[in-house]
């Protein structure tokens, strides 16, 4: 039994806000430790390695720029498989509120997988069916 394929985006607007907002907040403090290691190398550098300071800082440019690329490019990726491990369980939660509504199937039972996010709030949903299926 082969599994299905797995979507990487569930809710567009959702994960590239949350992605965007993990990856802009480490892509600043990148920049930031980038500034202040380039800073320091600049002024400690050219003490230490008077005659080969131009090579040396070129070099070291390249390699915080491969560095931050790669940097960025794990953050991305990163930012993605969060944002898909909370928006999995929120759309889920939502299409089976939709069938709730559109059946009013009042033994309906929110069921999440094992290692999803969310488990109280679903428990919680269940607990609200109970009560409402209760009173009627």
């Amino acid at each position: 039994m082969t599994r299905p394929k797995r979507k990487i985006i569930l809710n567009k607007s959702f994960q590239v806000k949350y992605a965007l907002m993990i990856g802009g907040a480490m892509a600043l403090l990148l920049v930031i430790s980038m500034f202040f290691t380039y800073s320091a190398i600049k002024t400690l550098l050219p003490n230490i390695l008077s005659s080969h300071f131009g090579d040396n800082l070129r070099a070291i440019q390249t390699e915080l720029a491969v560095g931050g690329f790669v940097y960025v490019a794990l953050i991305a990726y990163l930012s993605f498989h969060v944002s898909h491990k909370i928006a999995g369980p929120i759309f889920r939660i939502e299409k089976d509120i939709k069938h709730v509504i559109e059946t009013n199937d009042l033994n309906f039972r929110f069921k999440l997988r094992e290692k999803d996010e969310l488990q109280e709030l679903a428990v919680l949903l269940n607990e609200l069916m109970d009560c409402v299926k209760r009173k009627k």
